[in-house]
């Protein structure tokens, strides 16, 4: 029995680092959560096209990036989906007056940059260009409403009077719509 024992507890801690590998390579559970939108999904350990991802490839949203990170809520927005992110540039971020930025993304204003960073994000709907063309409809943030526009075929896509600038970058769980100015919460 002493053997049996010794042999069942041996095969045990050879199998157990084998399981952890194989579940670190397929999908682990993650509580994501943005402010006051929370899930609990199933993340993919290789999250190489999701709207992080593509916001990075994009080379234009550092800012954005280092915000989202300062307020951490990456697995918010690495999860499963589906997103619009109406994304400012670092252009638009380069609007804010001097030092508004380090200020916001100081730990102890966290509350004030996960509202920012909210009104820039529709969480359940993926808006693209193609779906507001030749509409208007106000679509949800997950810190209050946007008008979107798309009735003028010439001058393209607005939200909430701010400018979509180029085509849409679409990723496994959402869409980035690239914007020139910053979509500021009421208040």
């Amino acid at each position: 029995m002493k053997t049996l024992i010794a042999a069942a507890s041996a095969a045990l801690m050879i199998a157990l680092p084998a399981l952890a590998e194989s579940d670190a390579a397929g999908s682990m559970n993650a509580s994501i959560g943005l402010g006051k939108a929370r899930a609990v999904a199933a993340v993919s350990a290789q999250p190489s096209d999701t709207l992080l991802a593509k916001a990075s490839e994009a080379g234009k949203f550092s800012t954005l990036l280092s915000a989202i990170n300062a307020a951490g809520v990456e697995e918010a927005l690495s999860g499963p989906g589906a997103y619009t992110i109406f994304a400012p540039t670092d252009a638009a971020f380069a609007k804010l007056p001097d030092g508004a930025m380090e200020t916001l993304m100081k730990p102890e204003n966290r509350d004030q940059l996960i509202a920012l960073l909210q009104m820039h994000v529709v969480a359940g709907d993926v808006i693209t260009a193609e779906k507001a063309s030749g509409q208007q409809f106000t679509a949800e943030t997950l810190n209050g409403p946007v008008a979107i526009d798309g009735t003028d075929p010439a001058s393209g896509v607005w939200v909430n009077a701010v400018s979509v600038d180029g085509p849409d970058i679409r990723a496994s769980n959402g869409v980035i719509l690239a914007i020139d100015t910053l979509l500021l919460p009421a208040g």
